[in-house]
């Protein structure tokens, strides 16, 4: 009989983010196909860190007659007292309250605001919301961010044309996220995609990051994804490839991380030279996908993972294009060439009006979908 430890990296399989300023976190993991049973040992389900402050909610599941149970308890380094997470509490943690709690001397809480967090447990799963605090919030490494921290990155335009209705992107210029999504028409691939932009749209990426860093987020996000998918055992796959803008530096750069599973493609174009470079590798030819969220394969039963991650700069005359595989072709007479795309791309007068003329241009009949990152050009 196998038995299944979920992991501690990342989100993986425990936890749901479902806002940048809110996360919602499962107390009980899925289990995926094939697996029996959890060990009956705990397992640190949860981690937030308040400012440099680390909390944990170590869980146990318990199997009585009326079902199984979750008992959870949270845990603050630096202390070996508990308080017990029933379902139903809601707590404000904040400086003095961990102190009481768990008997920490004030001066080691410095980077714990007063009024620091909003948790609560609606079942089996855990609530936790940042209130503005001065140094911020992660919820299994990742950021809960505050409308008063966030802010404009980029500007970003889109279009898309459904012939299948599978195609999705995500332009959220609030945060600099990008993507477009591709479902395969064969297998519902409308729900894996809409579950993809979803969670794009929804992840609260953290902020003040490295650029490896971000590219790390951006897969996990894909990878989690896919897991889910195989989990739930629903048979829809799409591919994706997603972008993150950080910041413009000091010379005017937009630096630019991103992640990518299957054929969708990123390039960049430069506005003065002219030049296209496409970044992403397909992954597979034709019409055949090698790599592709929420596909199984048939050795290792286990969800395809991202291979493909990356970042750049973009400058202040370039741009990023994100395109489904709708506009750039699959072989012979749809393929879209660079020269023909740089044609088209040199014939726009502002990058708003790329993502029409692309997909008026395309020759494949499939969905059409393209988001176009222009943080430098007004």
């Amino acid at each position: 009989m196998n038995s299944y430890r979920p992991d501690t990296d990342g989100i993986g399989l425990r936890g749901r983010i479902l806002s940048s300023t809110e996360a919602h976190l499962s107390l009980d993991p899925p289990i995926p196909a094939g697996i029996d049973r959890i060990d009956g040992d705990p397992f640190v389900a949860v981690q937030l860190t308040l400012g440099r402050t680390a909390l944990w909610v170590p869980t146990l599941g318990v199997e009585t007659d009326a079902g199984r149970v979750i008992e959870a308890v949270l845990r603050c380094e630096g202390s070996e007292d508990q308080v017990v997470l029933p379902e139903g509490i809601e707590y404000q943690i904040g400086r003095e309250w961990l102190g009481y709690q768990f008997h920490i001397p004030l001066d080691q809480l410095s980077t714990v605001s007063r009024s620091h967090l909003h948790l609560g447990r609606r079942g089996n799963m855990l609530i936790a919301r940042d209130l503005s605090s001065l140094n911020g919030t992660t919820a299994e490494g990742f950021r809960l961010d505050t409308p008063e921290r966030s802010s404009h990155i980029c500007i970003g335009y889109a279009e898309d044309l459904q012939m299948h209705g599978d195609d999705r992107s995500v332009v959220d210029d609030h945060r600099g996220i990008y993507g477009v999504m591709d479902g395969v028409s064969t297998s519902d691939g409308a729900y894996a995609s809409s579950l993809v932009a979803e969670m794009v749209a929804r992840a609260p990426f953290c902020q003040g990051i490295s650029l490896r860093q971000a590219e790390q987020e951006l897969a996990s996000v894909l990878d989690y994804t896919s897991a889910v998918l195989v989990n739930r055992g629903i048979k829809s796959e799409t591919t994706a490839i997603v972008a993150r803008c950080l910041p413009v530096d000091v010379r005017g750069n937009t630096p630019v991380a991103w992640a990518s599973i299957g054929d969708s493609r990123l390039y960049t174009f430069d506005t003065q030279t002219r030049e296209l470079t496409q970044i992403t590798i397909d992954e597979g030819f034709g019409r055949f996908v090698t790599n592709i969220i929420g596909g199984v394969n048939d050795i290792t039963r286990r969800p395809h993972r991202v291979e493909q991650t990356g970042n750049l700069l973009l400058r202040p005359h370039q741009i990023g294009i994100l395109v489904s595989d709708g506009i750039t072709g699959d072989y012979g007479t749809d393929i879209m060439t660079n020269d023909e795309m740089i044609r088209h791309l040199t014939s726009c007068s502002h990058p708003a009006e790329i993502p029409h003329a692309l997909i008026t241009a395309a020759r494949k009949h499939d969905d059409r979908t393209c988001v176009v990152v222009a943080p430098n050009i007004k």
